[in-house]
């Protein structure tokens, strides 16, 4: 009858410490589990926090000093969309020639893009960081002004496609010297700004490809 009593004390100590790992278990598991959820919850605070402080400053600029930065990210977009075309057209061997051509003009505009042409991937990846920067403003200012709806989605994609793609890129294609002389200016403030980041980048395609490109 002990060894009954003594067995049945010990299968339910057994029990009980099995239910209380398992509690424990069960425990830790909830604990995780509202631990991922609060690092979710975070997450898309801090990814709602930072689209909402974008919205939230465009949306304290003027209604008249959102639509002139509609306009210039449009400019700049189409700007540089003919440039990197145009002047990319334009190889080192090309602009030479040019340089020492019996018309004036044409000698003159070769002469002013060789130096900027001839760093060939700062060049390019200067234009290409300021179209993918205009063009992603330009999307931001047209939703703030014309908020919850198609308008500034379909303004947004006709313009860049019309005005900032086909239109700088069918000109500067057919007067790439005479367009790129005209806007090596605004080329070089470009690559002097973006330079910090434009640099390194640059300067890891001309260790893989070269430093000339065309």
């Amino acid at each position: 009858m002990g060894l009954l009593v003594l067995s049945a004390r010990t299968v339910w100590r057994t029990g009980r410490a099995v239910l209380s790992s398992n509690d424990a278990a069960g425990a830790v598991a909830t604990a995780a589990a509202r631990a991922a959820d609060a690092g979710a919850a975070a997450a898309g605070a801090a990814g709602g926090h930072a689209h909402g402080h974008t919205t939230t400053a465009l949306a304290a600029v003027p209604r008249w000093m959102l639509f002139l930065l509609a306009l210039g990210c449009l400019v700049v977009a189409a700007l540089v969309a003919g440039l990197t075309l145009g002047l990319m057209s334009l190889d080192m061997v090309g602009l030479e020639i040019m340089a020492q051509s019996h018309n004036p003009a044409e000698a003159a505009a070769a002469r002013r893009i060789q130096p900027v042409r001839k760093q060939g991937n700062l060049l390019l990846v200067t234009l290409l960081l300021t179209n993918t920067l205009a063009s992603e403003l330009l999307p931001l200012v047209l939703e703030t002004l014309y908020p919850g709806g198609p308008v500034a989605l379909v303004v947004s994609v006709l313009s860049l496609m019309l005005f900032g793609e086909v239109i700088p890129q069918a000109v500067c294609s057919r007067h790439a010297l005479q367009v790129g002389a005209w806007l090596i200016g605004f080329v070089k403030v470009l690559r002097a700004i973006l330079l910090p980041l434009a640099w390194p980048i640059a300067a890891a395609l001309d260790a893989v490809l070269g430093e000339e490109i065309g």
